[in-house]
C-alpha cells in the first residue's frame, strides 16, 4: 500500500515538474517571438529596401529547399 502512494506522489511530482519546465518553454519562445517582431519593425523603419530583399532571399532559398 505505501509502494502505491509512493509511486503516485512521484508521479505527481515527475508531471508537475514537466508541465512547469513546459510553462518556462512557452514563456522563453514567447519572448523570442515578441524580440523577432521588434527587430523586424527596427528594421523595416531604418532598412525598408534591405529588409525587402533579405525578405525576399530567405523566401527564394526556402523555395529552394522545399522543392528537394
Amino acid at each position: 500500500m505505501a509502494t502505491r502512494t509512493n509511486v503516485r506522489t512521484n508521479v505527481r511530482s515527475v508531471v508537475s515538474d514537466a508541465q512547469d519546465k513546459g510553462r518556462e518553454a512557452v514563456e522563453a519562445v514567447s519572448e523570442v517571438r515578441d524580440n523577432v517582431a521588434d527587430a523586424i519593425d527596427r528594421s523595416l523603419k531604418r532598412r525598408p529596401y534591405t529588409t525587402l530583399g533579405l525578405t525576399l532571399a530567405l523566401g527564394f532559398l526556402l523555395g529552394v529547399i522545399w522543392a528537394r
